[in-house]
């Protein structure tokens, strides 16, 4: 599986760091949070393959989130790109619009009246979701066509 490249409008820039910010709190959290459950896990790939495949997945999955976050920067204005897996990607966007756009959507919906410059805000976050939910069934497609194609070339 390749690496492939997303285009981060300016308007979702911000949203999508936070994204991978949370990706990279949830795999470190995985790996430290569960030192019992993963040296067991290490240890029956061990025994199976003589390699510690789930430690080094873990590992991987952290060492690409923070890649992304290199390229994404702290305080970049403007458009972006990032090259990273399908399945980061997928994470990333999915994070933004379950973590960061869904929750900020949630509470800019509980506030009114429903004028002034509140209608923008919603059409805003409408928007952010919108283009994290196309980005999210983008990569998908893209994984699960990375993985026929392995599985036939095996």
């Amino acid at each position: 599986m390749g690496n492939y490249t997303l285009k981060v409008p300016a308007e979702h820039v911000e949203a999508f760091r936070l994204a991978v910010l949370q990706e990279i709190t949830m795999d470190a959290g995985a790996i430290a949070e569960e030192p019992e459950s993963l040296a067991r896990c290490i240890e029956e790939d061990r025994a199976r393959t003589g390699v510690d495949d789930d430690l080094r997945r873990m590992a991987e999955q952290l060492r690409e989130d923070v890649s992304v976050l290199e390229q994404v920067g702290i305080g970049t204005v403007g458009e972006l790109e990032v090259s990273a897996s399908t399945g980061m990607l997928a994470h990333a966007v999915e994070t933004m619009g379950r973590k960061i756009v869904g929750p900020e959507l949630a509470n800019a919906l509980d506030i009114g009246p429903w004028d002034g410059d509140h209608p923008d805000t919603l059409r805003e976050l409408i928007g952010a979701l919108s283009w994290a939910l196309e980005q999210a069934q983008t990569f998908h497609a893209s994984a699960i066509a990375d993985l026929k194609e392995e599985v036939a070339g095996a």
